[in-house]
């Protein structure tokens, strides 16, 4: 299953700015996500091209009319920096945090959240950090924004703030969150 679909609707100037590695969001915005316990290695960017391949048939007209990939951008975000995949891939690095992957045909934008600079618009990333200080930082300065912010995040965010300990019990909060979403 695909992490994460961001979906941009219009052209206008959003109202804040995105987490880094976010600048440029097209119509249609793919993402998958590794926190700390998980790897990004070539199978994951391998799941998300395949992610892509099926999206961009289900959104688009027909199978003879697809969209076209300007309107799609891929997301790798991880927690810690992937060594063992930038041994295989070239990871480019555009600032503190944000690569791109060379060598493939599709361009995938990859943020590793313990890179990311100490700033507001990165707060939200940094709650899923497996660095004590950059959950801490997350957990004094992430703010909602919407009222349209997922109910799963706003719970992630009020476990964080309630226990320092969460990155030890994400697992268990993942499972609760799901049952819990299922039973409803």
């Amino acid at each position: 299953l695909l992490d994460l679909g961001l979906i941009r609707k219009g052209l206008d100037p959003l109202p804040r700015p995105l987490p880094d590695g976010f600048d440029g969001l097209a119509a249609h915005n793919l993402l998958t996500f590794k926190s700390h316990q998980e790897a990004l290695d070539p199978w994951a960017l391998w799941e998300l091209v395949g992610h892509f391949v099926n999206y961009r048939k289900q959104a688009s007209p027909s199978l003879h009319d697809l969209l076209p990939e300007v309107d799609f951008r891929l997301f790798a975000v991880c927690a810690r920096f992937p060594n063992n995949l930038a041994q295989q891939v070239t990871l480019t690095s555009l600032r503190d945090g944000v690569y791109d992957v060379q060598g493939l045909a599709l361009r995938i934008r990859v943020i590793v959240v313990n890179q990311l600079p100490l700033q507001e618009h990165n707060a939200m990333l940094h709650l899923f950090s497996a660095r004590e200080e950059l959950l801490r930082y997350g957990r004094e300065h992430y703010r909602a924004h919407s009222q349209e912010t997922s109910s799963v995040l706003y719970k992630l965010f009020e476990a964080y703030s309630e226990d320092p300990d969460m990155p030890d019990k994400l697992k268990e909060f993942v499972r609760q969150t799901i049952d819990e979403m299922v039973a409803s």
